[in-house]
Parts: structure tokens; sequence; C-alpha cells
């Protein structure tokens, strides 16, 4: 089989970036009361007040909000080449004005198994672990920074949520528009031509 032999169907597992942001605006009550509910009645509410003060500086919360930034794209980064083992030459960022979201894309196909890592990846690490960290040792600020990177990842929680009943033996290539990915199935038929199904337009 050569290379022109490899030709896929791609079934749409995406929804567009309006819809990503209506997720993460109508969650985000939901995730506040989890989290910063457990928070002060483990801890109290004046606890949870004091750290809240961390939040009024500017020169040192923007700074911080802008390196998380580098670093939840950073993190999807490492899991496209360490995970998806793809050329870090395809991996591209960006920033779109649209949704004002920075993004990372690659045309690599990669497991479905290694997607969902580094779909993952930034929420877990810059949200769900200092949340778990902060809740249990009563450290308020931590907590905060957690909640915050929490939110910012309801987009890619989202996304794991479209593709939960995608097999585990599929490959899968991010969608260069909307939030998810296309799911491939290759044909041998030189004939044919690549499909794309439409999107749900949601």
């Amino acid at each position: 089989m050569t290379s022109e032999d490899h030709i896929y169907l791609k079934r749409d597992e995406s929804f567009s970036l309006g819809r990503a942001t209506a997720i993460a605006v109508g969650l985000t009550p939901i995730f506040a009361l989890v989290v910063l509910g457990l928070y002060c009645l483990m801890w109290g509410v004046r606890s949870l007040l004091a750290a809240a003060s961390y939040f009024r500086h500017w020169e040192i919360l923007l700074p911080v909000i802008l390196a998380s930034v580098a670093v939840h794209e950073g993190l999807h980064w490492i899991g496209y080449v360490g995970f998806g083992r793809v050329s870090w030459k395809t991996v591209r960022f960006g920033f779109t004005l649209r949704s004002f979201a920075a993004y990372i894309h690659s045309d690599s196909p990669v497991s479905i198994s290694a997607y969902r890592v580094l779909v993952a990846m930034p929420g877990v690490v810059l949200g769900l672990i200092p949340v778990c960290v902060g809740i249990a040792w009563g450290i308020g600020w931590i907590t905060l920074y957690g909640f915050l990177m929490l939110i910012s990842a309801i987009g890619d929680f989202a996304i794991l949520w479209r593709i939960r009943r995608v097999s585990s033996d599929s490959r899968v290539m991010d969608h260069p528009t909307r939030a998810g990915c296309w799911v491939l199935t290759e044909r041998t038929d030189i004939h044919s031509h690549n499909v794309e199904a439409p999107g749900d337009g949601k």
C-alpha cells in the first residue's frame, strides 16, 4: 500500500467555540459551588475571603494569568509531542480574537488515548491538583488559583465529554477551527475522496 492509498473518512466530533464559551459560562457556578463551597465547609468563609485579597493586586495577578495561559498551552504541546508522538514542527500556537482565547493545534493524527491525555493535562495539572492540595491543606489562594484554572479548562472537559464514546482504537485529528476533533477511518480505495461529516452547528 502506498502513501497515496491512505484516504480517510472524517467523522466530526466537535462543537463551535461559541458553544464552548456558553458551556463554560453555564458550568462556572456549579464549579464554584463544589470547589469553593467545599473549601468553606472545611476551613470557613473567612479563610477564603482572606485568600481572595491576594487576587486584588493586578500587578501580580496579570503576569500570573498570562504565565498560566502559556503553561496551559504548553501542557497541550507536551501532550502532542510526548504522548501523541508527533513532530514538534507540526504543532502550532495561536490566538483567536473572536473567542479571545489561546489555542494549540496540529494536523497530525494521534491515537484517541493520546488525544484525551493532551486535552486533559492542563485542567488536571493546573486546576484539579491545586484545588485538591488547597482544600486538603486549607490553603485558600492555591484553591482559588486552581478554581480559576479549572474554569479555563471547562472547554477541554467538554471535549472529553464529547469524545467519551469514541472507540479506544481510533485515531483522531484536531479540528482546526472548532473545539474537538475528527475521528478518522482509513479507506484503501484510491478512488475515494476525503469526506467530512457536517458539524453539529451548535
